[in-house]
């Protein structure tokens, strides 16, 4: 991964399931202003205080739009972190990480790449960034906080446990 923008909903799953440093210190990672802001809006809690001290590191860095967010807000109905983080994410040639259903399909119609919280964490276990134990555990603790339909639940769990049978960074 060499550049990704993370919207808020990804940013706050993978900071409540303690893998956004991780994530993070893997490449370049940005943040629409309007995505940083809606991620931090509880202050207090936990997923906000660790997203705030990443950027203070300078390990995630914030944007503002270029315009292109507007538009891309107004056409596909998205909210301004999510639009805003499409077209950052266009302009940086970056890898778009997103866990928002209608942000992702505008993604698929501008054929742009992303991800989603949790295809980073078996992607982690797939280069042997996390065990496999851990990264079941993690997966049960995204079925909690997010929405992810069952059939991504089980395809993940397997794909984890296949990792784990073939060893360390999924080598044969």
């Amino acid at each position: 991964m060499r550049f990704i923008v993370l919207d808020a909903s990804t940013a706050i799953l993978l900071a409540k399931i303690d893998l956004l440093r991780s994530v993070v210190s893997e490449g370049e990672a940005w943040m629409a202003e309007s995505a940083f802001r809606e991620s931090t809006a509880k202050p207090e809690a936990d997923d906000a205080r660790m997203i705030r001290k990443l950027v203070d590191e300078g390990l995630i860095r914030r944007a503002s739009g270029r315009g292109e967010g507007a538009r891309i807000q107004k056409d596909f109905r998205l909210d301004a972190g999510e639009s805003d983080s499409i077209a950052l994410a266009r302009e940086k040639a970056a890898v778009c990480a997103t866990d928002d259903g209608p942000a992702i399909r505008c993604l698929k119609v501008l054929g742009l790449p992303f991800t989603t919280a949790i295809a980073l964490l078996v992607a982690m276990a797939e280069r042997g960034h996390v065990t496999g134990e851990l990264a079941l555990e993690l997966t049960s603790k995204l079925e909690r906080f997010g929405r992810y339909d069952p059939r991504i639940l089980e395809d993940a769990g397997r794909r984890i446990r296949e990792v784990g049978r073939r060893g360390k960074g999924g080598k044969s």
